[in-house]
């Protein structure tokens, strides 16, 4: 663990101490070494009252002398930032092609340990750890399912459709029928639609009966998927298919992917869309076509 000579940080703050380019130096604080079992052991305490962000450290640098990438991170970093400047800057690591090197991993998650983290920061984190994270963080992203905010709870349903792990399927069932939110009901639909297992069936069969039509429809597909087959919108023509085909109605899913959004690739041409590409989950092993 790094050691700082200047007030106590949150773990997250001192993840990076390293930067997009060059490692961002403190005074009195050496680059850390986090490992993922650091992350996922610590919860960084809220900010004290005497923080100080990396711009009001006593003999810092000037920040006309940090690079673009420094002020990124440390904006990211500081617990005392205005909210949506950590968000963009955050957004920015995610874009990067540094986005997914062990250190910003790390603080990802260490940002998604703390609780208190304000809801719109923590939502860019479960962005980023879904994107370039691997099978474990599930547990890490299924986690925020419990959101009091919708919007934190949707991105991380959505996220959890990028990264296989059965560990997630107990929440993701939950969230079927008790979220509020028909938005995240139906991205915890979605994402349960890649884990072709009974109790994922029997819960997706009780979410055809959704009085949203997004989510039923939903359900309907992510049965599909999983059966290889269509008995419509009646849970009951899904329930008699399983009985009547009790070793087999599981047996050749169809493979399940999600299609990512393109994002802003500031083409000059900006007519020229690209065409997101589906892709399968981190850790998804595609089924054997049936013969």
């Amino acid at each position: 663990m790094p050691v700082c000579s200047v007030t106590p940080r949150p773990l997250a703050f001192l993840i990076v101490c390293a930067t997009l380019t060059a490692p961002l130096v403190l005074p009195g604080c050496r680059s850390p070494e986090i490992t993922p079992e650091d992350a996922d052991a610590a919860t960084p305490p809220p900010a004290a009252a005497g923080d100080l962000s990396p711009r009001t450290i006593p003999g810092d640098p000037d920040t006309a002398e940090f690079t673009p990438a420094q002020l990124v991170v440390a904006t990211a970093a500081d617990p005392q930032a205005d909210p949506d400047a950590r968000r963009e800057a955050l957004l920015t690591i995610t874009n990067s092609s540094a986005a997914g090197e062990p250190v910003y991993l790390n603080f990802y998650r260490a940002l998604l340990a703390d609780r208190e983290l304000d809801p719109t920061v923590a939502t860019a984190a479960l962005a980023a750890l879904a994107l370039h994270g691997e099978p474990a963080d599930t547990e890490r992203l299924a986690a925020w399912l419990d959101s009091d905010e919708d919007f934190a709870r949707w991105q991380s349903a959505v996220g959890l459709q990028r990264l296989h792990n059965p560990a997630a399927i107990p929440a993701l069932i939950r969230k079927t029928t008790d979220d509020v939110d028909a938005d995240v009901r139906m991205a915890a639909v979605v994402a349960l639609g890649q884990y072709a297992r009974r109790d994922v069936f029997d819960a997706l069969v009780i979410a055809l009966d959704d009085r949203d039509y997004g989510v039923a429809r939903a359900a309907r597909e992510a049965l599909g998927l999983m059966t290889d087959h269509d008995a419509g919108d009646d849970p009951r023509a899904w329930l008699a298919h399983a009985g009547e085909n009790p070793s087999t109605f599981l047996a050749n899913p169809r493979n399940y992917t999600f299609t990512p959004y393109p994002g802003n690739p500031k083409l000059p041409l900006f007519w020229i869309k690209p065409k997101p590409v589906a892709q399968s989950p981190l850790g998804y092993v595609p089924p054997e076509p049936a013969e």
